[in-house]
């Protein structure tokens, strides 16, 4: 890590940032646990209009002598007007217990449904995604997977040197702090998501590893 903590991604001009021309259609990520692969976290983006469709599937399988001992499922669909939330569905299937969280934008209020219960929120608000890199600087967010809005303090850690699919890029990490807590995330230059590391509750290392997180070559050059 680099001394200077000034935060590039934290620059990026969040009302233009769009994922179509940073990450192109998808990003990748694979998901380990210690030096194992465990799972995937693949994120979509397209079109619709003004209005910018996002589906993320994560899919996670913990084995011990071959046999699947824990297993969590991920799903989320969300439409995005550039860095407003207009409208989300959450499920979660977290070793067989399910859970749902709903969000829809009605003028200047998002109402959420989840496990908090119904409630409205006046403002911006973003989910616990990770692709936007409007999070940055934000106190609150919607955590996706209990429907409750968590009190979180974002902070830059300093450039990192990050290994990525398409080579090394540096990146400044942020740590969470909070409600939502133990989340490292890291952002490259014109702040794609680009890595992510957590602590589970049981005290387990979880990391993601970017196998895509760009556009392509010449589209993504072009950004830079």
């Amino acid at each position: 890590m680099t001394a200077d903590r000034t935060a590039r991604a934290a620059n990026t001009d969040v009302s233009t940032f769009d994922p179509l021309v940073m990450y192109g259609s998808d990003i990748r990520f694979s998901v380990w646990r210690k030096d194992r692969r465990i799972g995937s976290h693949t994120v979509q983006f397209r079109r619709d209009g003004d209005l910018v469709d996002v589906q993320i599937d994560f899919r996670a399988r913990v084995k011990f002598l071959g046999i699947t001992a824990y297993r969590f499922e991920y799903a989320s669909s969300s439409a995005w007007n550039g860095a407003a939330l207009q409208s989300l569905n959450a499920s979660v299937n977290d070793d067989g217990t399910q859970a749902e969280v709903s969000a829809r934008r009605f003028g200047g209020e998002v109402v959420v449904d989840g496990s908090g219960g119904l409630r409205r929120v006046a403002g911006a608000l973003f989910p616990s995604n990770h692709w936007h890199p409007g999070i940055i600087g934000e106190t609150r967010v919607l955590n996706t997977l209990t429907g409750r809005l968590d009190s979180v303090s974002i902070n830059a850690m300093g450039q990192e040197r990050v290994e990525t699919a398409h080579g090394y890029v540096m990146a400044d990490r942020y740590l969470y702090t909070g409600d939502l807590h133990d989340v490292d995330v890291w952002y490259d230059a014109a702040g794609r998501w680009v890595k992510l590391r957590f602590l589970t509750k049981g005290g387990e290392l979880i990391e993601y590893r970017c196998e895509k997180c760009r556009a392509s070559d010449g589209l993504a050059e072009r950004t830079e």
